[in-house]
């Protein structure tokens, strides 16, 4: 989706651009005729790699956009698309005689990059998020729903609940693993990260291959407001200082388990967003 606030900045301060820069200094002169913007799109040769090409006429700047507002770039640049998913491409050509907006064209990526590739389907929680992971209760007091394209944990109660996915790993591989969490400060209350080798259950704890990073509040984390990567503000589990890097003895299926439980998970409760399992270089 556009991002209006950027893109009316950006026409603001272009508009005004071009009016200094091509406003005839004598009525004899014309301006150039109004820019009809287009480009293209061709697959690279490379995985995941899409080349754009601004074929505007007259065209001397350009504006992509790849879904999280306008940014300056050249007249040809390669875009890089490592997850799965659709993506609204579009452009605002600069020409001597004005600004213009391209249609919007799409780009779907049907298989995430080999390397690089996001492994977890519904990482930004969207309105599909449910239909790739799958919520649990391991005891009532705590509840997780979808809201505004979150995972939002609430409640408290000593309760304990949790969602996952299974995903396909390979032996020996390095991935990086994080996790946008966010809250208003929780009370004795406790967030752990899995990859297990089996799935959860309804009315079962889960501890299969130990806790990895997660929030604990009697570790000092999760207590007052908190928003960013698990992986990086963790506080409990194996990978704490790791930079959320993790590596697996055997291909297969793992799964990625995220339960949270405790007495106050805190105003608004514990959001979970921007989930990523990639392999690294």
């Amino acid at each position: 989706m556009k991002n209006l606030k950027t893109y009316s900045f950006l026409f603001a301060g272009l508009s005004a651009l071009l009016f200094s820069a091509c406003t005839p200094e004598s009525s004899d002169l014309d301006l150039a005729p109004a820019p009809e913007a287009s480009f293209s799109i061709e697959p690279a040769t490379q995985n995941n790699r899409y080349v754009v090409t601004n074929t505007t006429t007259g065209a001397f700047g350009s504006y992509w956009n790849v879904g999280d507002g306008y940014s300056k770039g050249e007249a040809q640049q390669t875009l890089f698309l490592p997850d799965v998913g659709t993506y609204d491409i579009s452009l605002v050509a600069v020409t001597a005689g004005g600004v213009d907006t391209a249609a919007v064209q799409q780009i779907v990526v049907d298989t995430p990059d080999p390397v690089a590739g996001n492994l977890v389907a519904g990482s930004k929680m969207g309105e599909d998020a449910l239909d790739h992971w799958t919520v649990f209760t391991i005891s009532g007091g705590v509840n997780i729903d979808l809201t505004d394209g979150k995972m939002v944990a609430s409640g408290g109660g000593w309760g304990h609940a949790g969602l996952y996915q299974a995903i396909d790993v390979e032996a020996g591989k390095t991935y990086k693993f994080g996790a946008s969490v966010a809250g208003n400060g929780a009370t004795e209350v406790w967030l752990e990260t899995f990859f297990g080798s089996f799935a959860p259950s309804d009315g079962n704890d889960y501890s299969d291959g130990g806790n990895k990073i997660g929030l604990n509040t009697w570790n000092g984390c999760g207590n007052a407001p908190f928003s960013g990567n698990l992986a990086q503000i963790g506080c409990s589990g194996d990978l704490v200082g790791q930079n959320g890097e993790i590596t697996f003895d055997q291909s297969g299926t793992v799964y990625l388990v995220m339960k949270i439980g405790g007495a106050d998970l805190g105003v608004g409760g514990i959001s979970i967003d921007n989930v990523e399992l990639r392999g690294t270089e």
